[in-house]
């Protein structure tokens, strides 16, 4: 039995995060702090007589086998606050959860929160397509798994081959909403991750939602609006982002339409910078240029360098690169052919060239 299992049952019986972080943040034996859990402990914890009462109750009936069944079949990981698995953003917020139920691969990459309305329209698809498909390799996109842009911008980030952080806002062994079942199964293939911070079998609730936009913004650098009406789960995200004192960019849309009016008021108030393209994005996080530089110094063969460096700055055809490189077309294939294999660069919808 793995320690880290008692914070999860404490949890399933009525531990809030906050508790469960008091109780177990200088604990060294989580069993023995479960064993020890009775009515003093818990009104030593400022629980109320009846809700002490629940908890012991929960905790006579807990069906410990059957929970560790589930963490097992979900191949759920267990992340406490501290530990060096746990997203280092997340860890500055004031609120930062102690637990988070993890399927997939979580890695201590830099975020970028992509948050929209669940009633996207075709001019918002178009603007998701648009700016990820032109971002920073080093960015991983982060959202909620909901419908509309949530689901557009962790397909995109599948598509283009990049690993995606889907935060849900129910309990791990819960796909929320169904039809995204096989979009979470394609995220955790492709070394992407699922995070909950609610206790299995949590149904959900719509008051979880807001909680759960805290953690998708509270993991990244800043928090991209692409559509939002005036009064919307997406604006919540965005103010839970600035009290974060992390970045916030908005996308300017048609002026006529409900969807764009919490962009364009995010601009007007100064909340938010006005995003038109990808680069509006990297110009706020210039230690992103300095880690695509220390990349472009990893290349043994110095061609490889010289295209990425070409690359860098635009999308360019086989033709034009072979001309700026002042080499032949034939010799250069071979070169852009393994770049290709290896994710480094890839040909765009134009069939230019452009880093991946």
């Amino acid at each position: 039995m793995h320690q880290k299992t008692y914070i999860v049952y404490l949890h399933s019986i009525g531990f809030s995060q906050r508790k469960l972080k008091r109780i177990f943040h200088d604990a060294d034996n989580h069993k023995q702090v479960f064993d020890a859990v009775s009515h003093n402990t818990l009104k030593q914890m400022g629980f109320s007589d009846t809700q002490c009462e629940k908890i012991l109750e929960k905790k006579s009936k807990i069906q410990t086998d059957y929970i560790d069944k589930k963490l097992l079949e979900y191949g759920v990981n267990i992340v406490v606050y501290g530990s060096p698995e746990y997203p280092k953003n997340l860890s500055q917020i004031d609120n930062a959860p102690y637990v988070l139920y993890v399927r997939g691969e979580l890695q201590n990459e830099h975020c970028l929160a992509v948050v929209g309305s669940r009633k996207i329209s075709t001019y918002g698809k178009k603007v998701i397509s648009k700016i990820l498909t032109d971002m920073s390799p080093y960015l991983t996109i982060v959202s909620g798994g909901a419908y509309g842009c949530d689901s557009e911008a962790h397909r995109i980030a599948l598509s283009l081959g990049k690993p995606t952080i889907a935060v849900v806002g129910t309990g791990i062994d819960i796909s929320y909403p169904a039809s995204n079942a096989s979009l979470y199964n394609d995220i955790i293939s492709q070394a992407g991750a699922i995070i909950s911070i609610f206790p299995l079998w949590e149904s959900g609730n719509p008051h979880n939602f807001p909680i759960r936009n805290e953690i998708i913004s509270g993991m990244s650098l800043g928090t991209l609006v692409i559509e939002a009406a005036e009064r919307s789960g997406t604006l919540i995200t965005a103010n839970l982002a600035l009290e974060q004192g992390r970045d916030v960019f908005a996308v300017p849309g048609e002026i006529d339409k409900k969807n764009s009016a919490g962009c364009h008021a995010l601009i007007k108030n100064s909340a938010a910078k006005m995003v038109t393209q990808a680069n509006d994005i990297h110009e706020e996080y210039s230690f992103l240029r300095h880690e695509e530089q220390k990349r472009q110094n990893n290349f043994v063969d110095p061609l490889h360098r010289e295209i990425h460096n070409f690359l860098s700055y635009e999308s360019l055809s086989g033709d034009i690169l072979s001309e700026k490189l002042g080499k032949s077309v034939s010799e250069i294939l071979p070169h852009i052919s393994l770049l290709e294999l290896k994710k480094i660069l890839r040909k765009n919808q134009e069939w230019k060239y452009e880093l991946c």
